[in-house]
């Protein structure tokens, strides 16, 4: 099964921010309305496109500040070249 392109750019951010902050990535993620995760960390699917990935970027820079957004932005930058049609989320711009 092929994730659509919000799911991939979650996935992308909850894993390049599991990097920096480990556990508490998850924690922080598991608490965003509209994103499923399963027990072993990874974003499944994203209900509500882009704002749900905007709530996710804002829920990370309450840990993070800024630099959660540079994360993010390098994190989802490739996936949003892939599909350049979607709903960028603000943050992401």
């Amino acid at each position: 099964m092929r994730m659509d392109p919000y799911t991939q750019i979650a996935e992308s951010i909850v894993q390049k921010l599991v990097l920096v902050l480990e556990g508490m990535a998850l924690d922080r993620a598991r608490k965003v309305s509209g994103l499923q995760i399963d027990a072993a960390g990874h974003v499944q699917s994203v209900q509500g496109g882009a704002a749900t990935i905007e709530s996710l970027i804002k829920e990370y820079q309450q840990l993070l500040g800024p630099a959660s957004v540079s994360f993010a932005r390098d994190a989802a930058h490739p996936i949003i070249k892939q599909h350049p049609d979607i709903e960028i989320p603000q943050a992401l711009r």
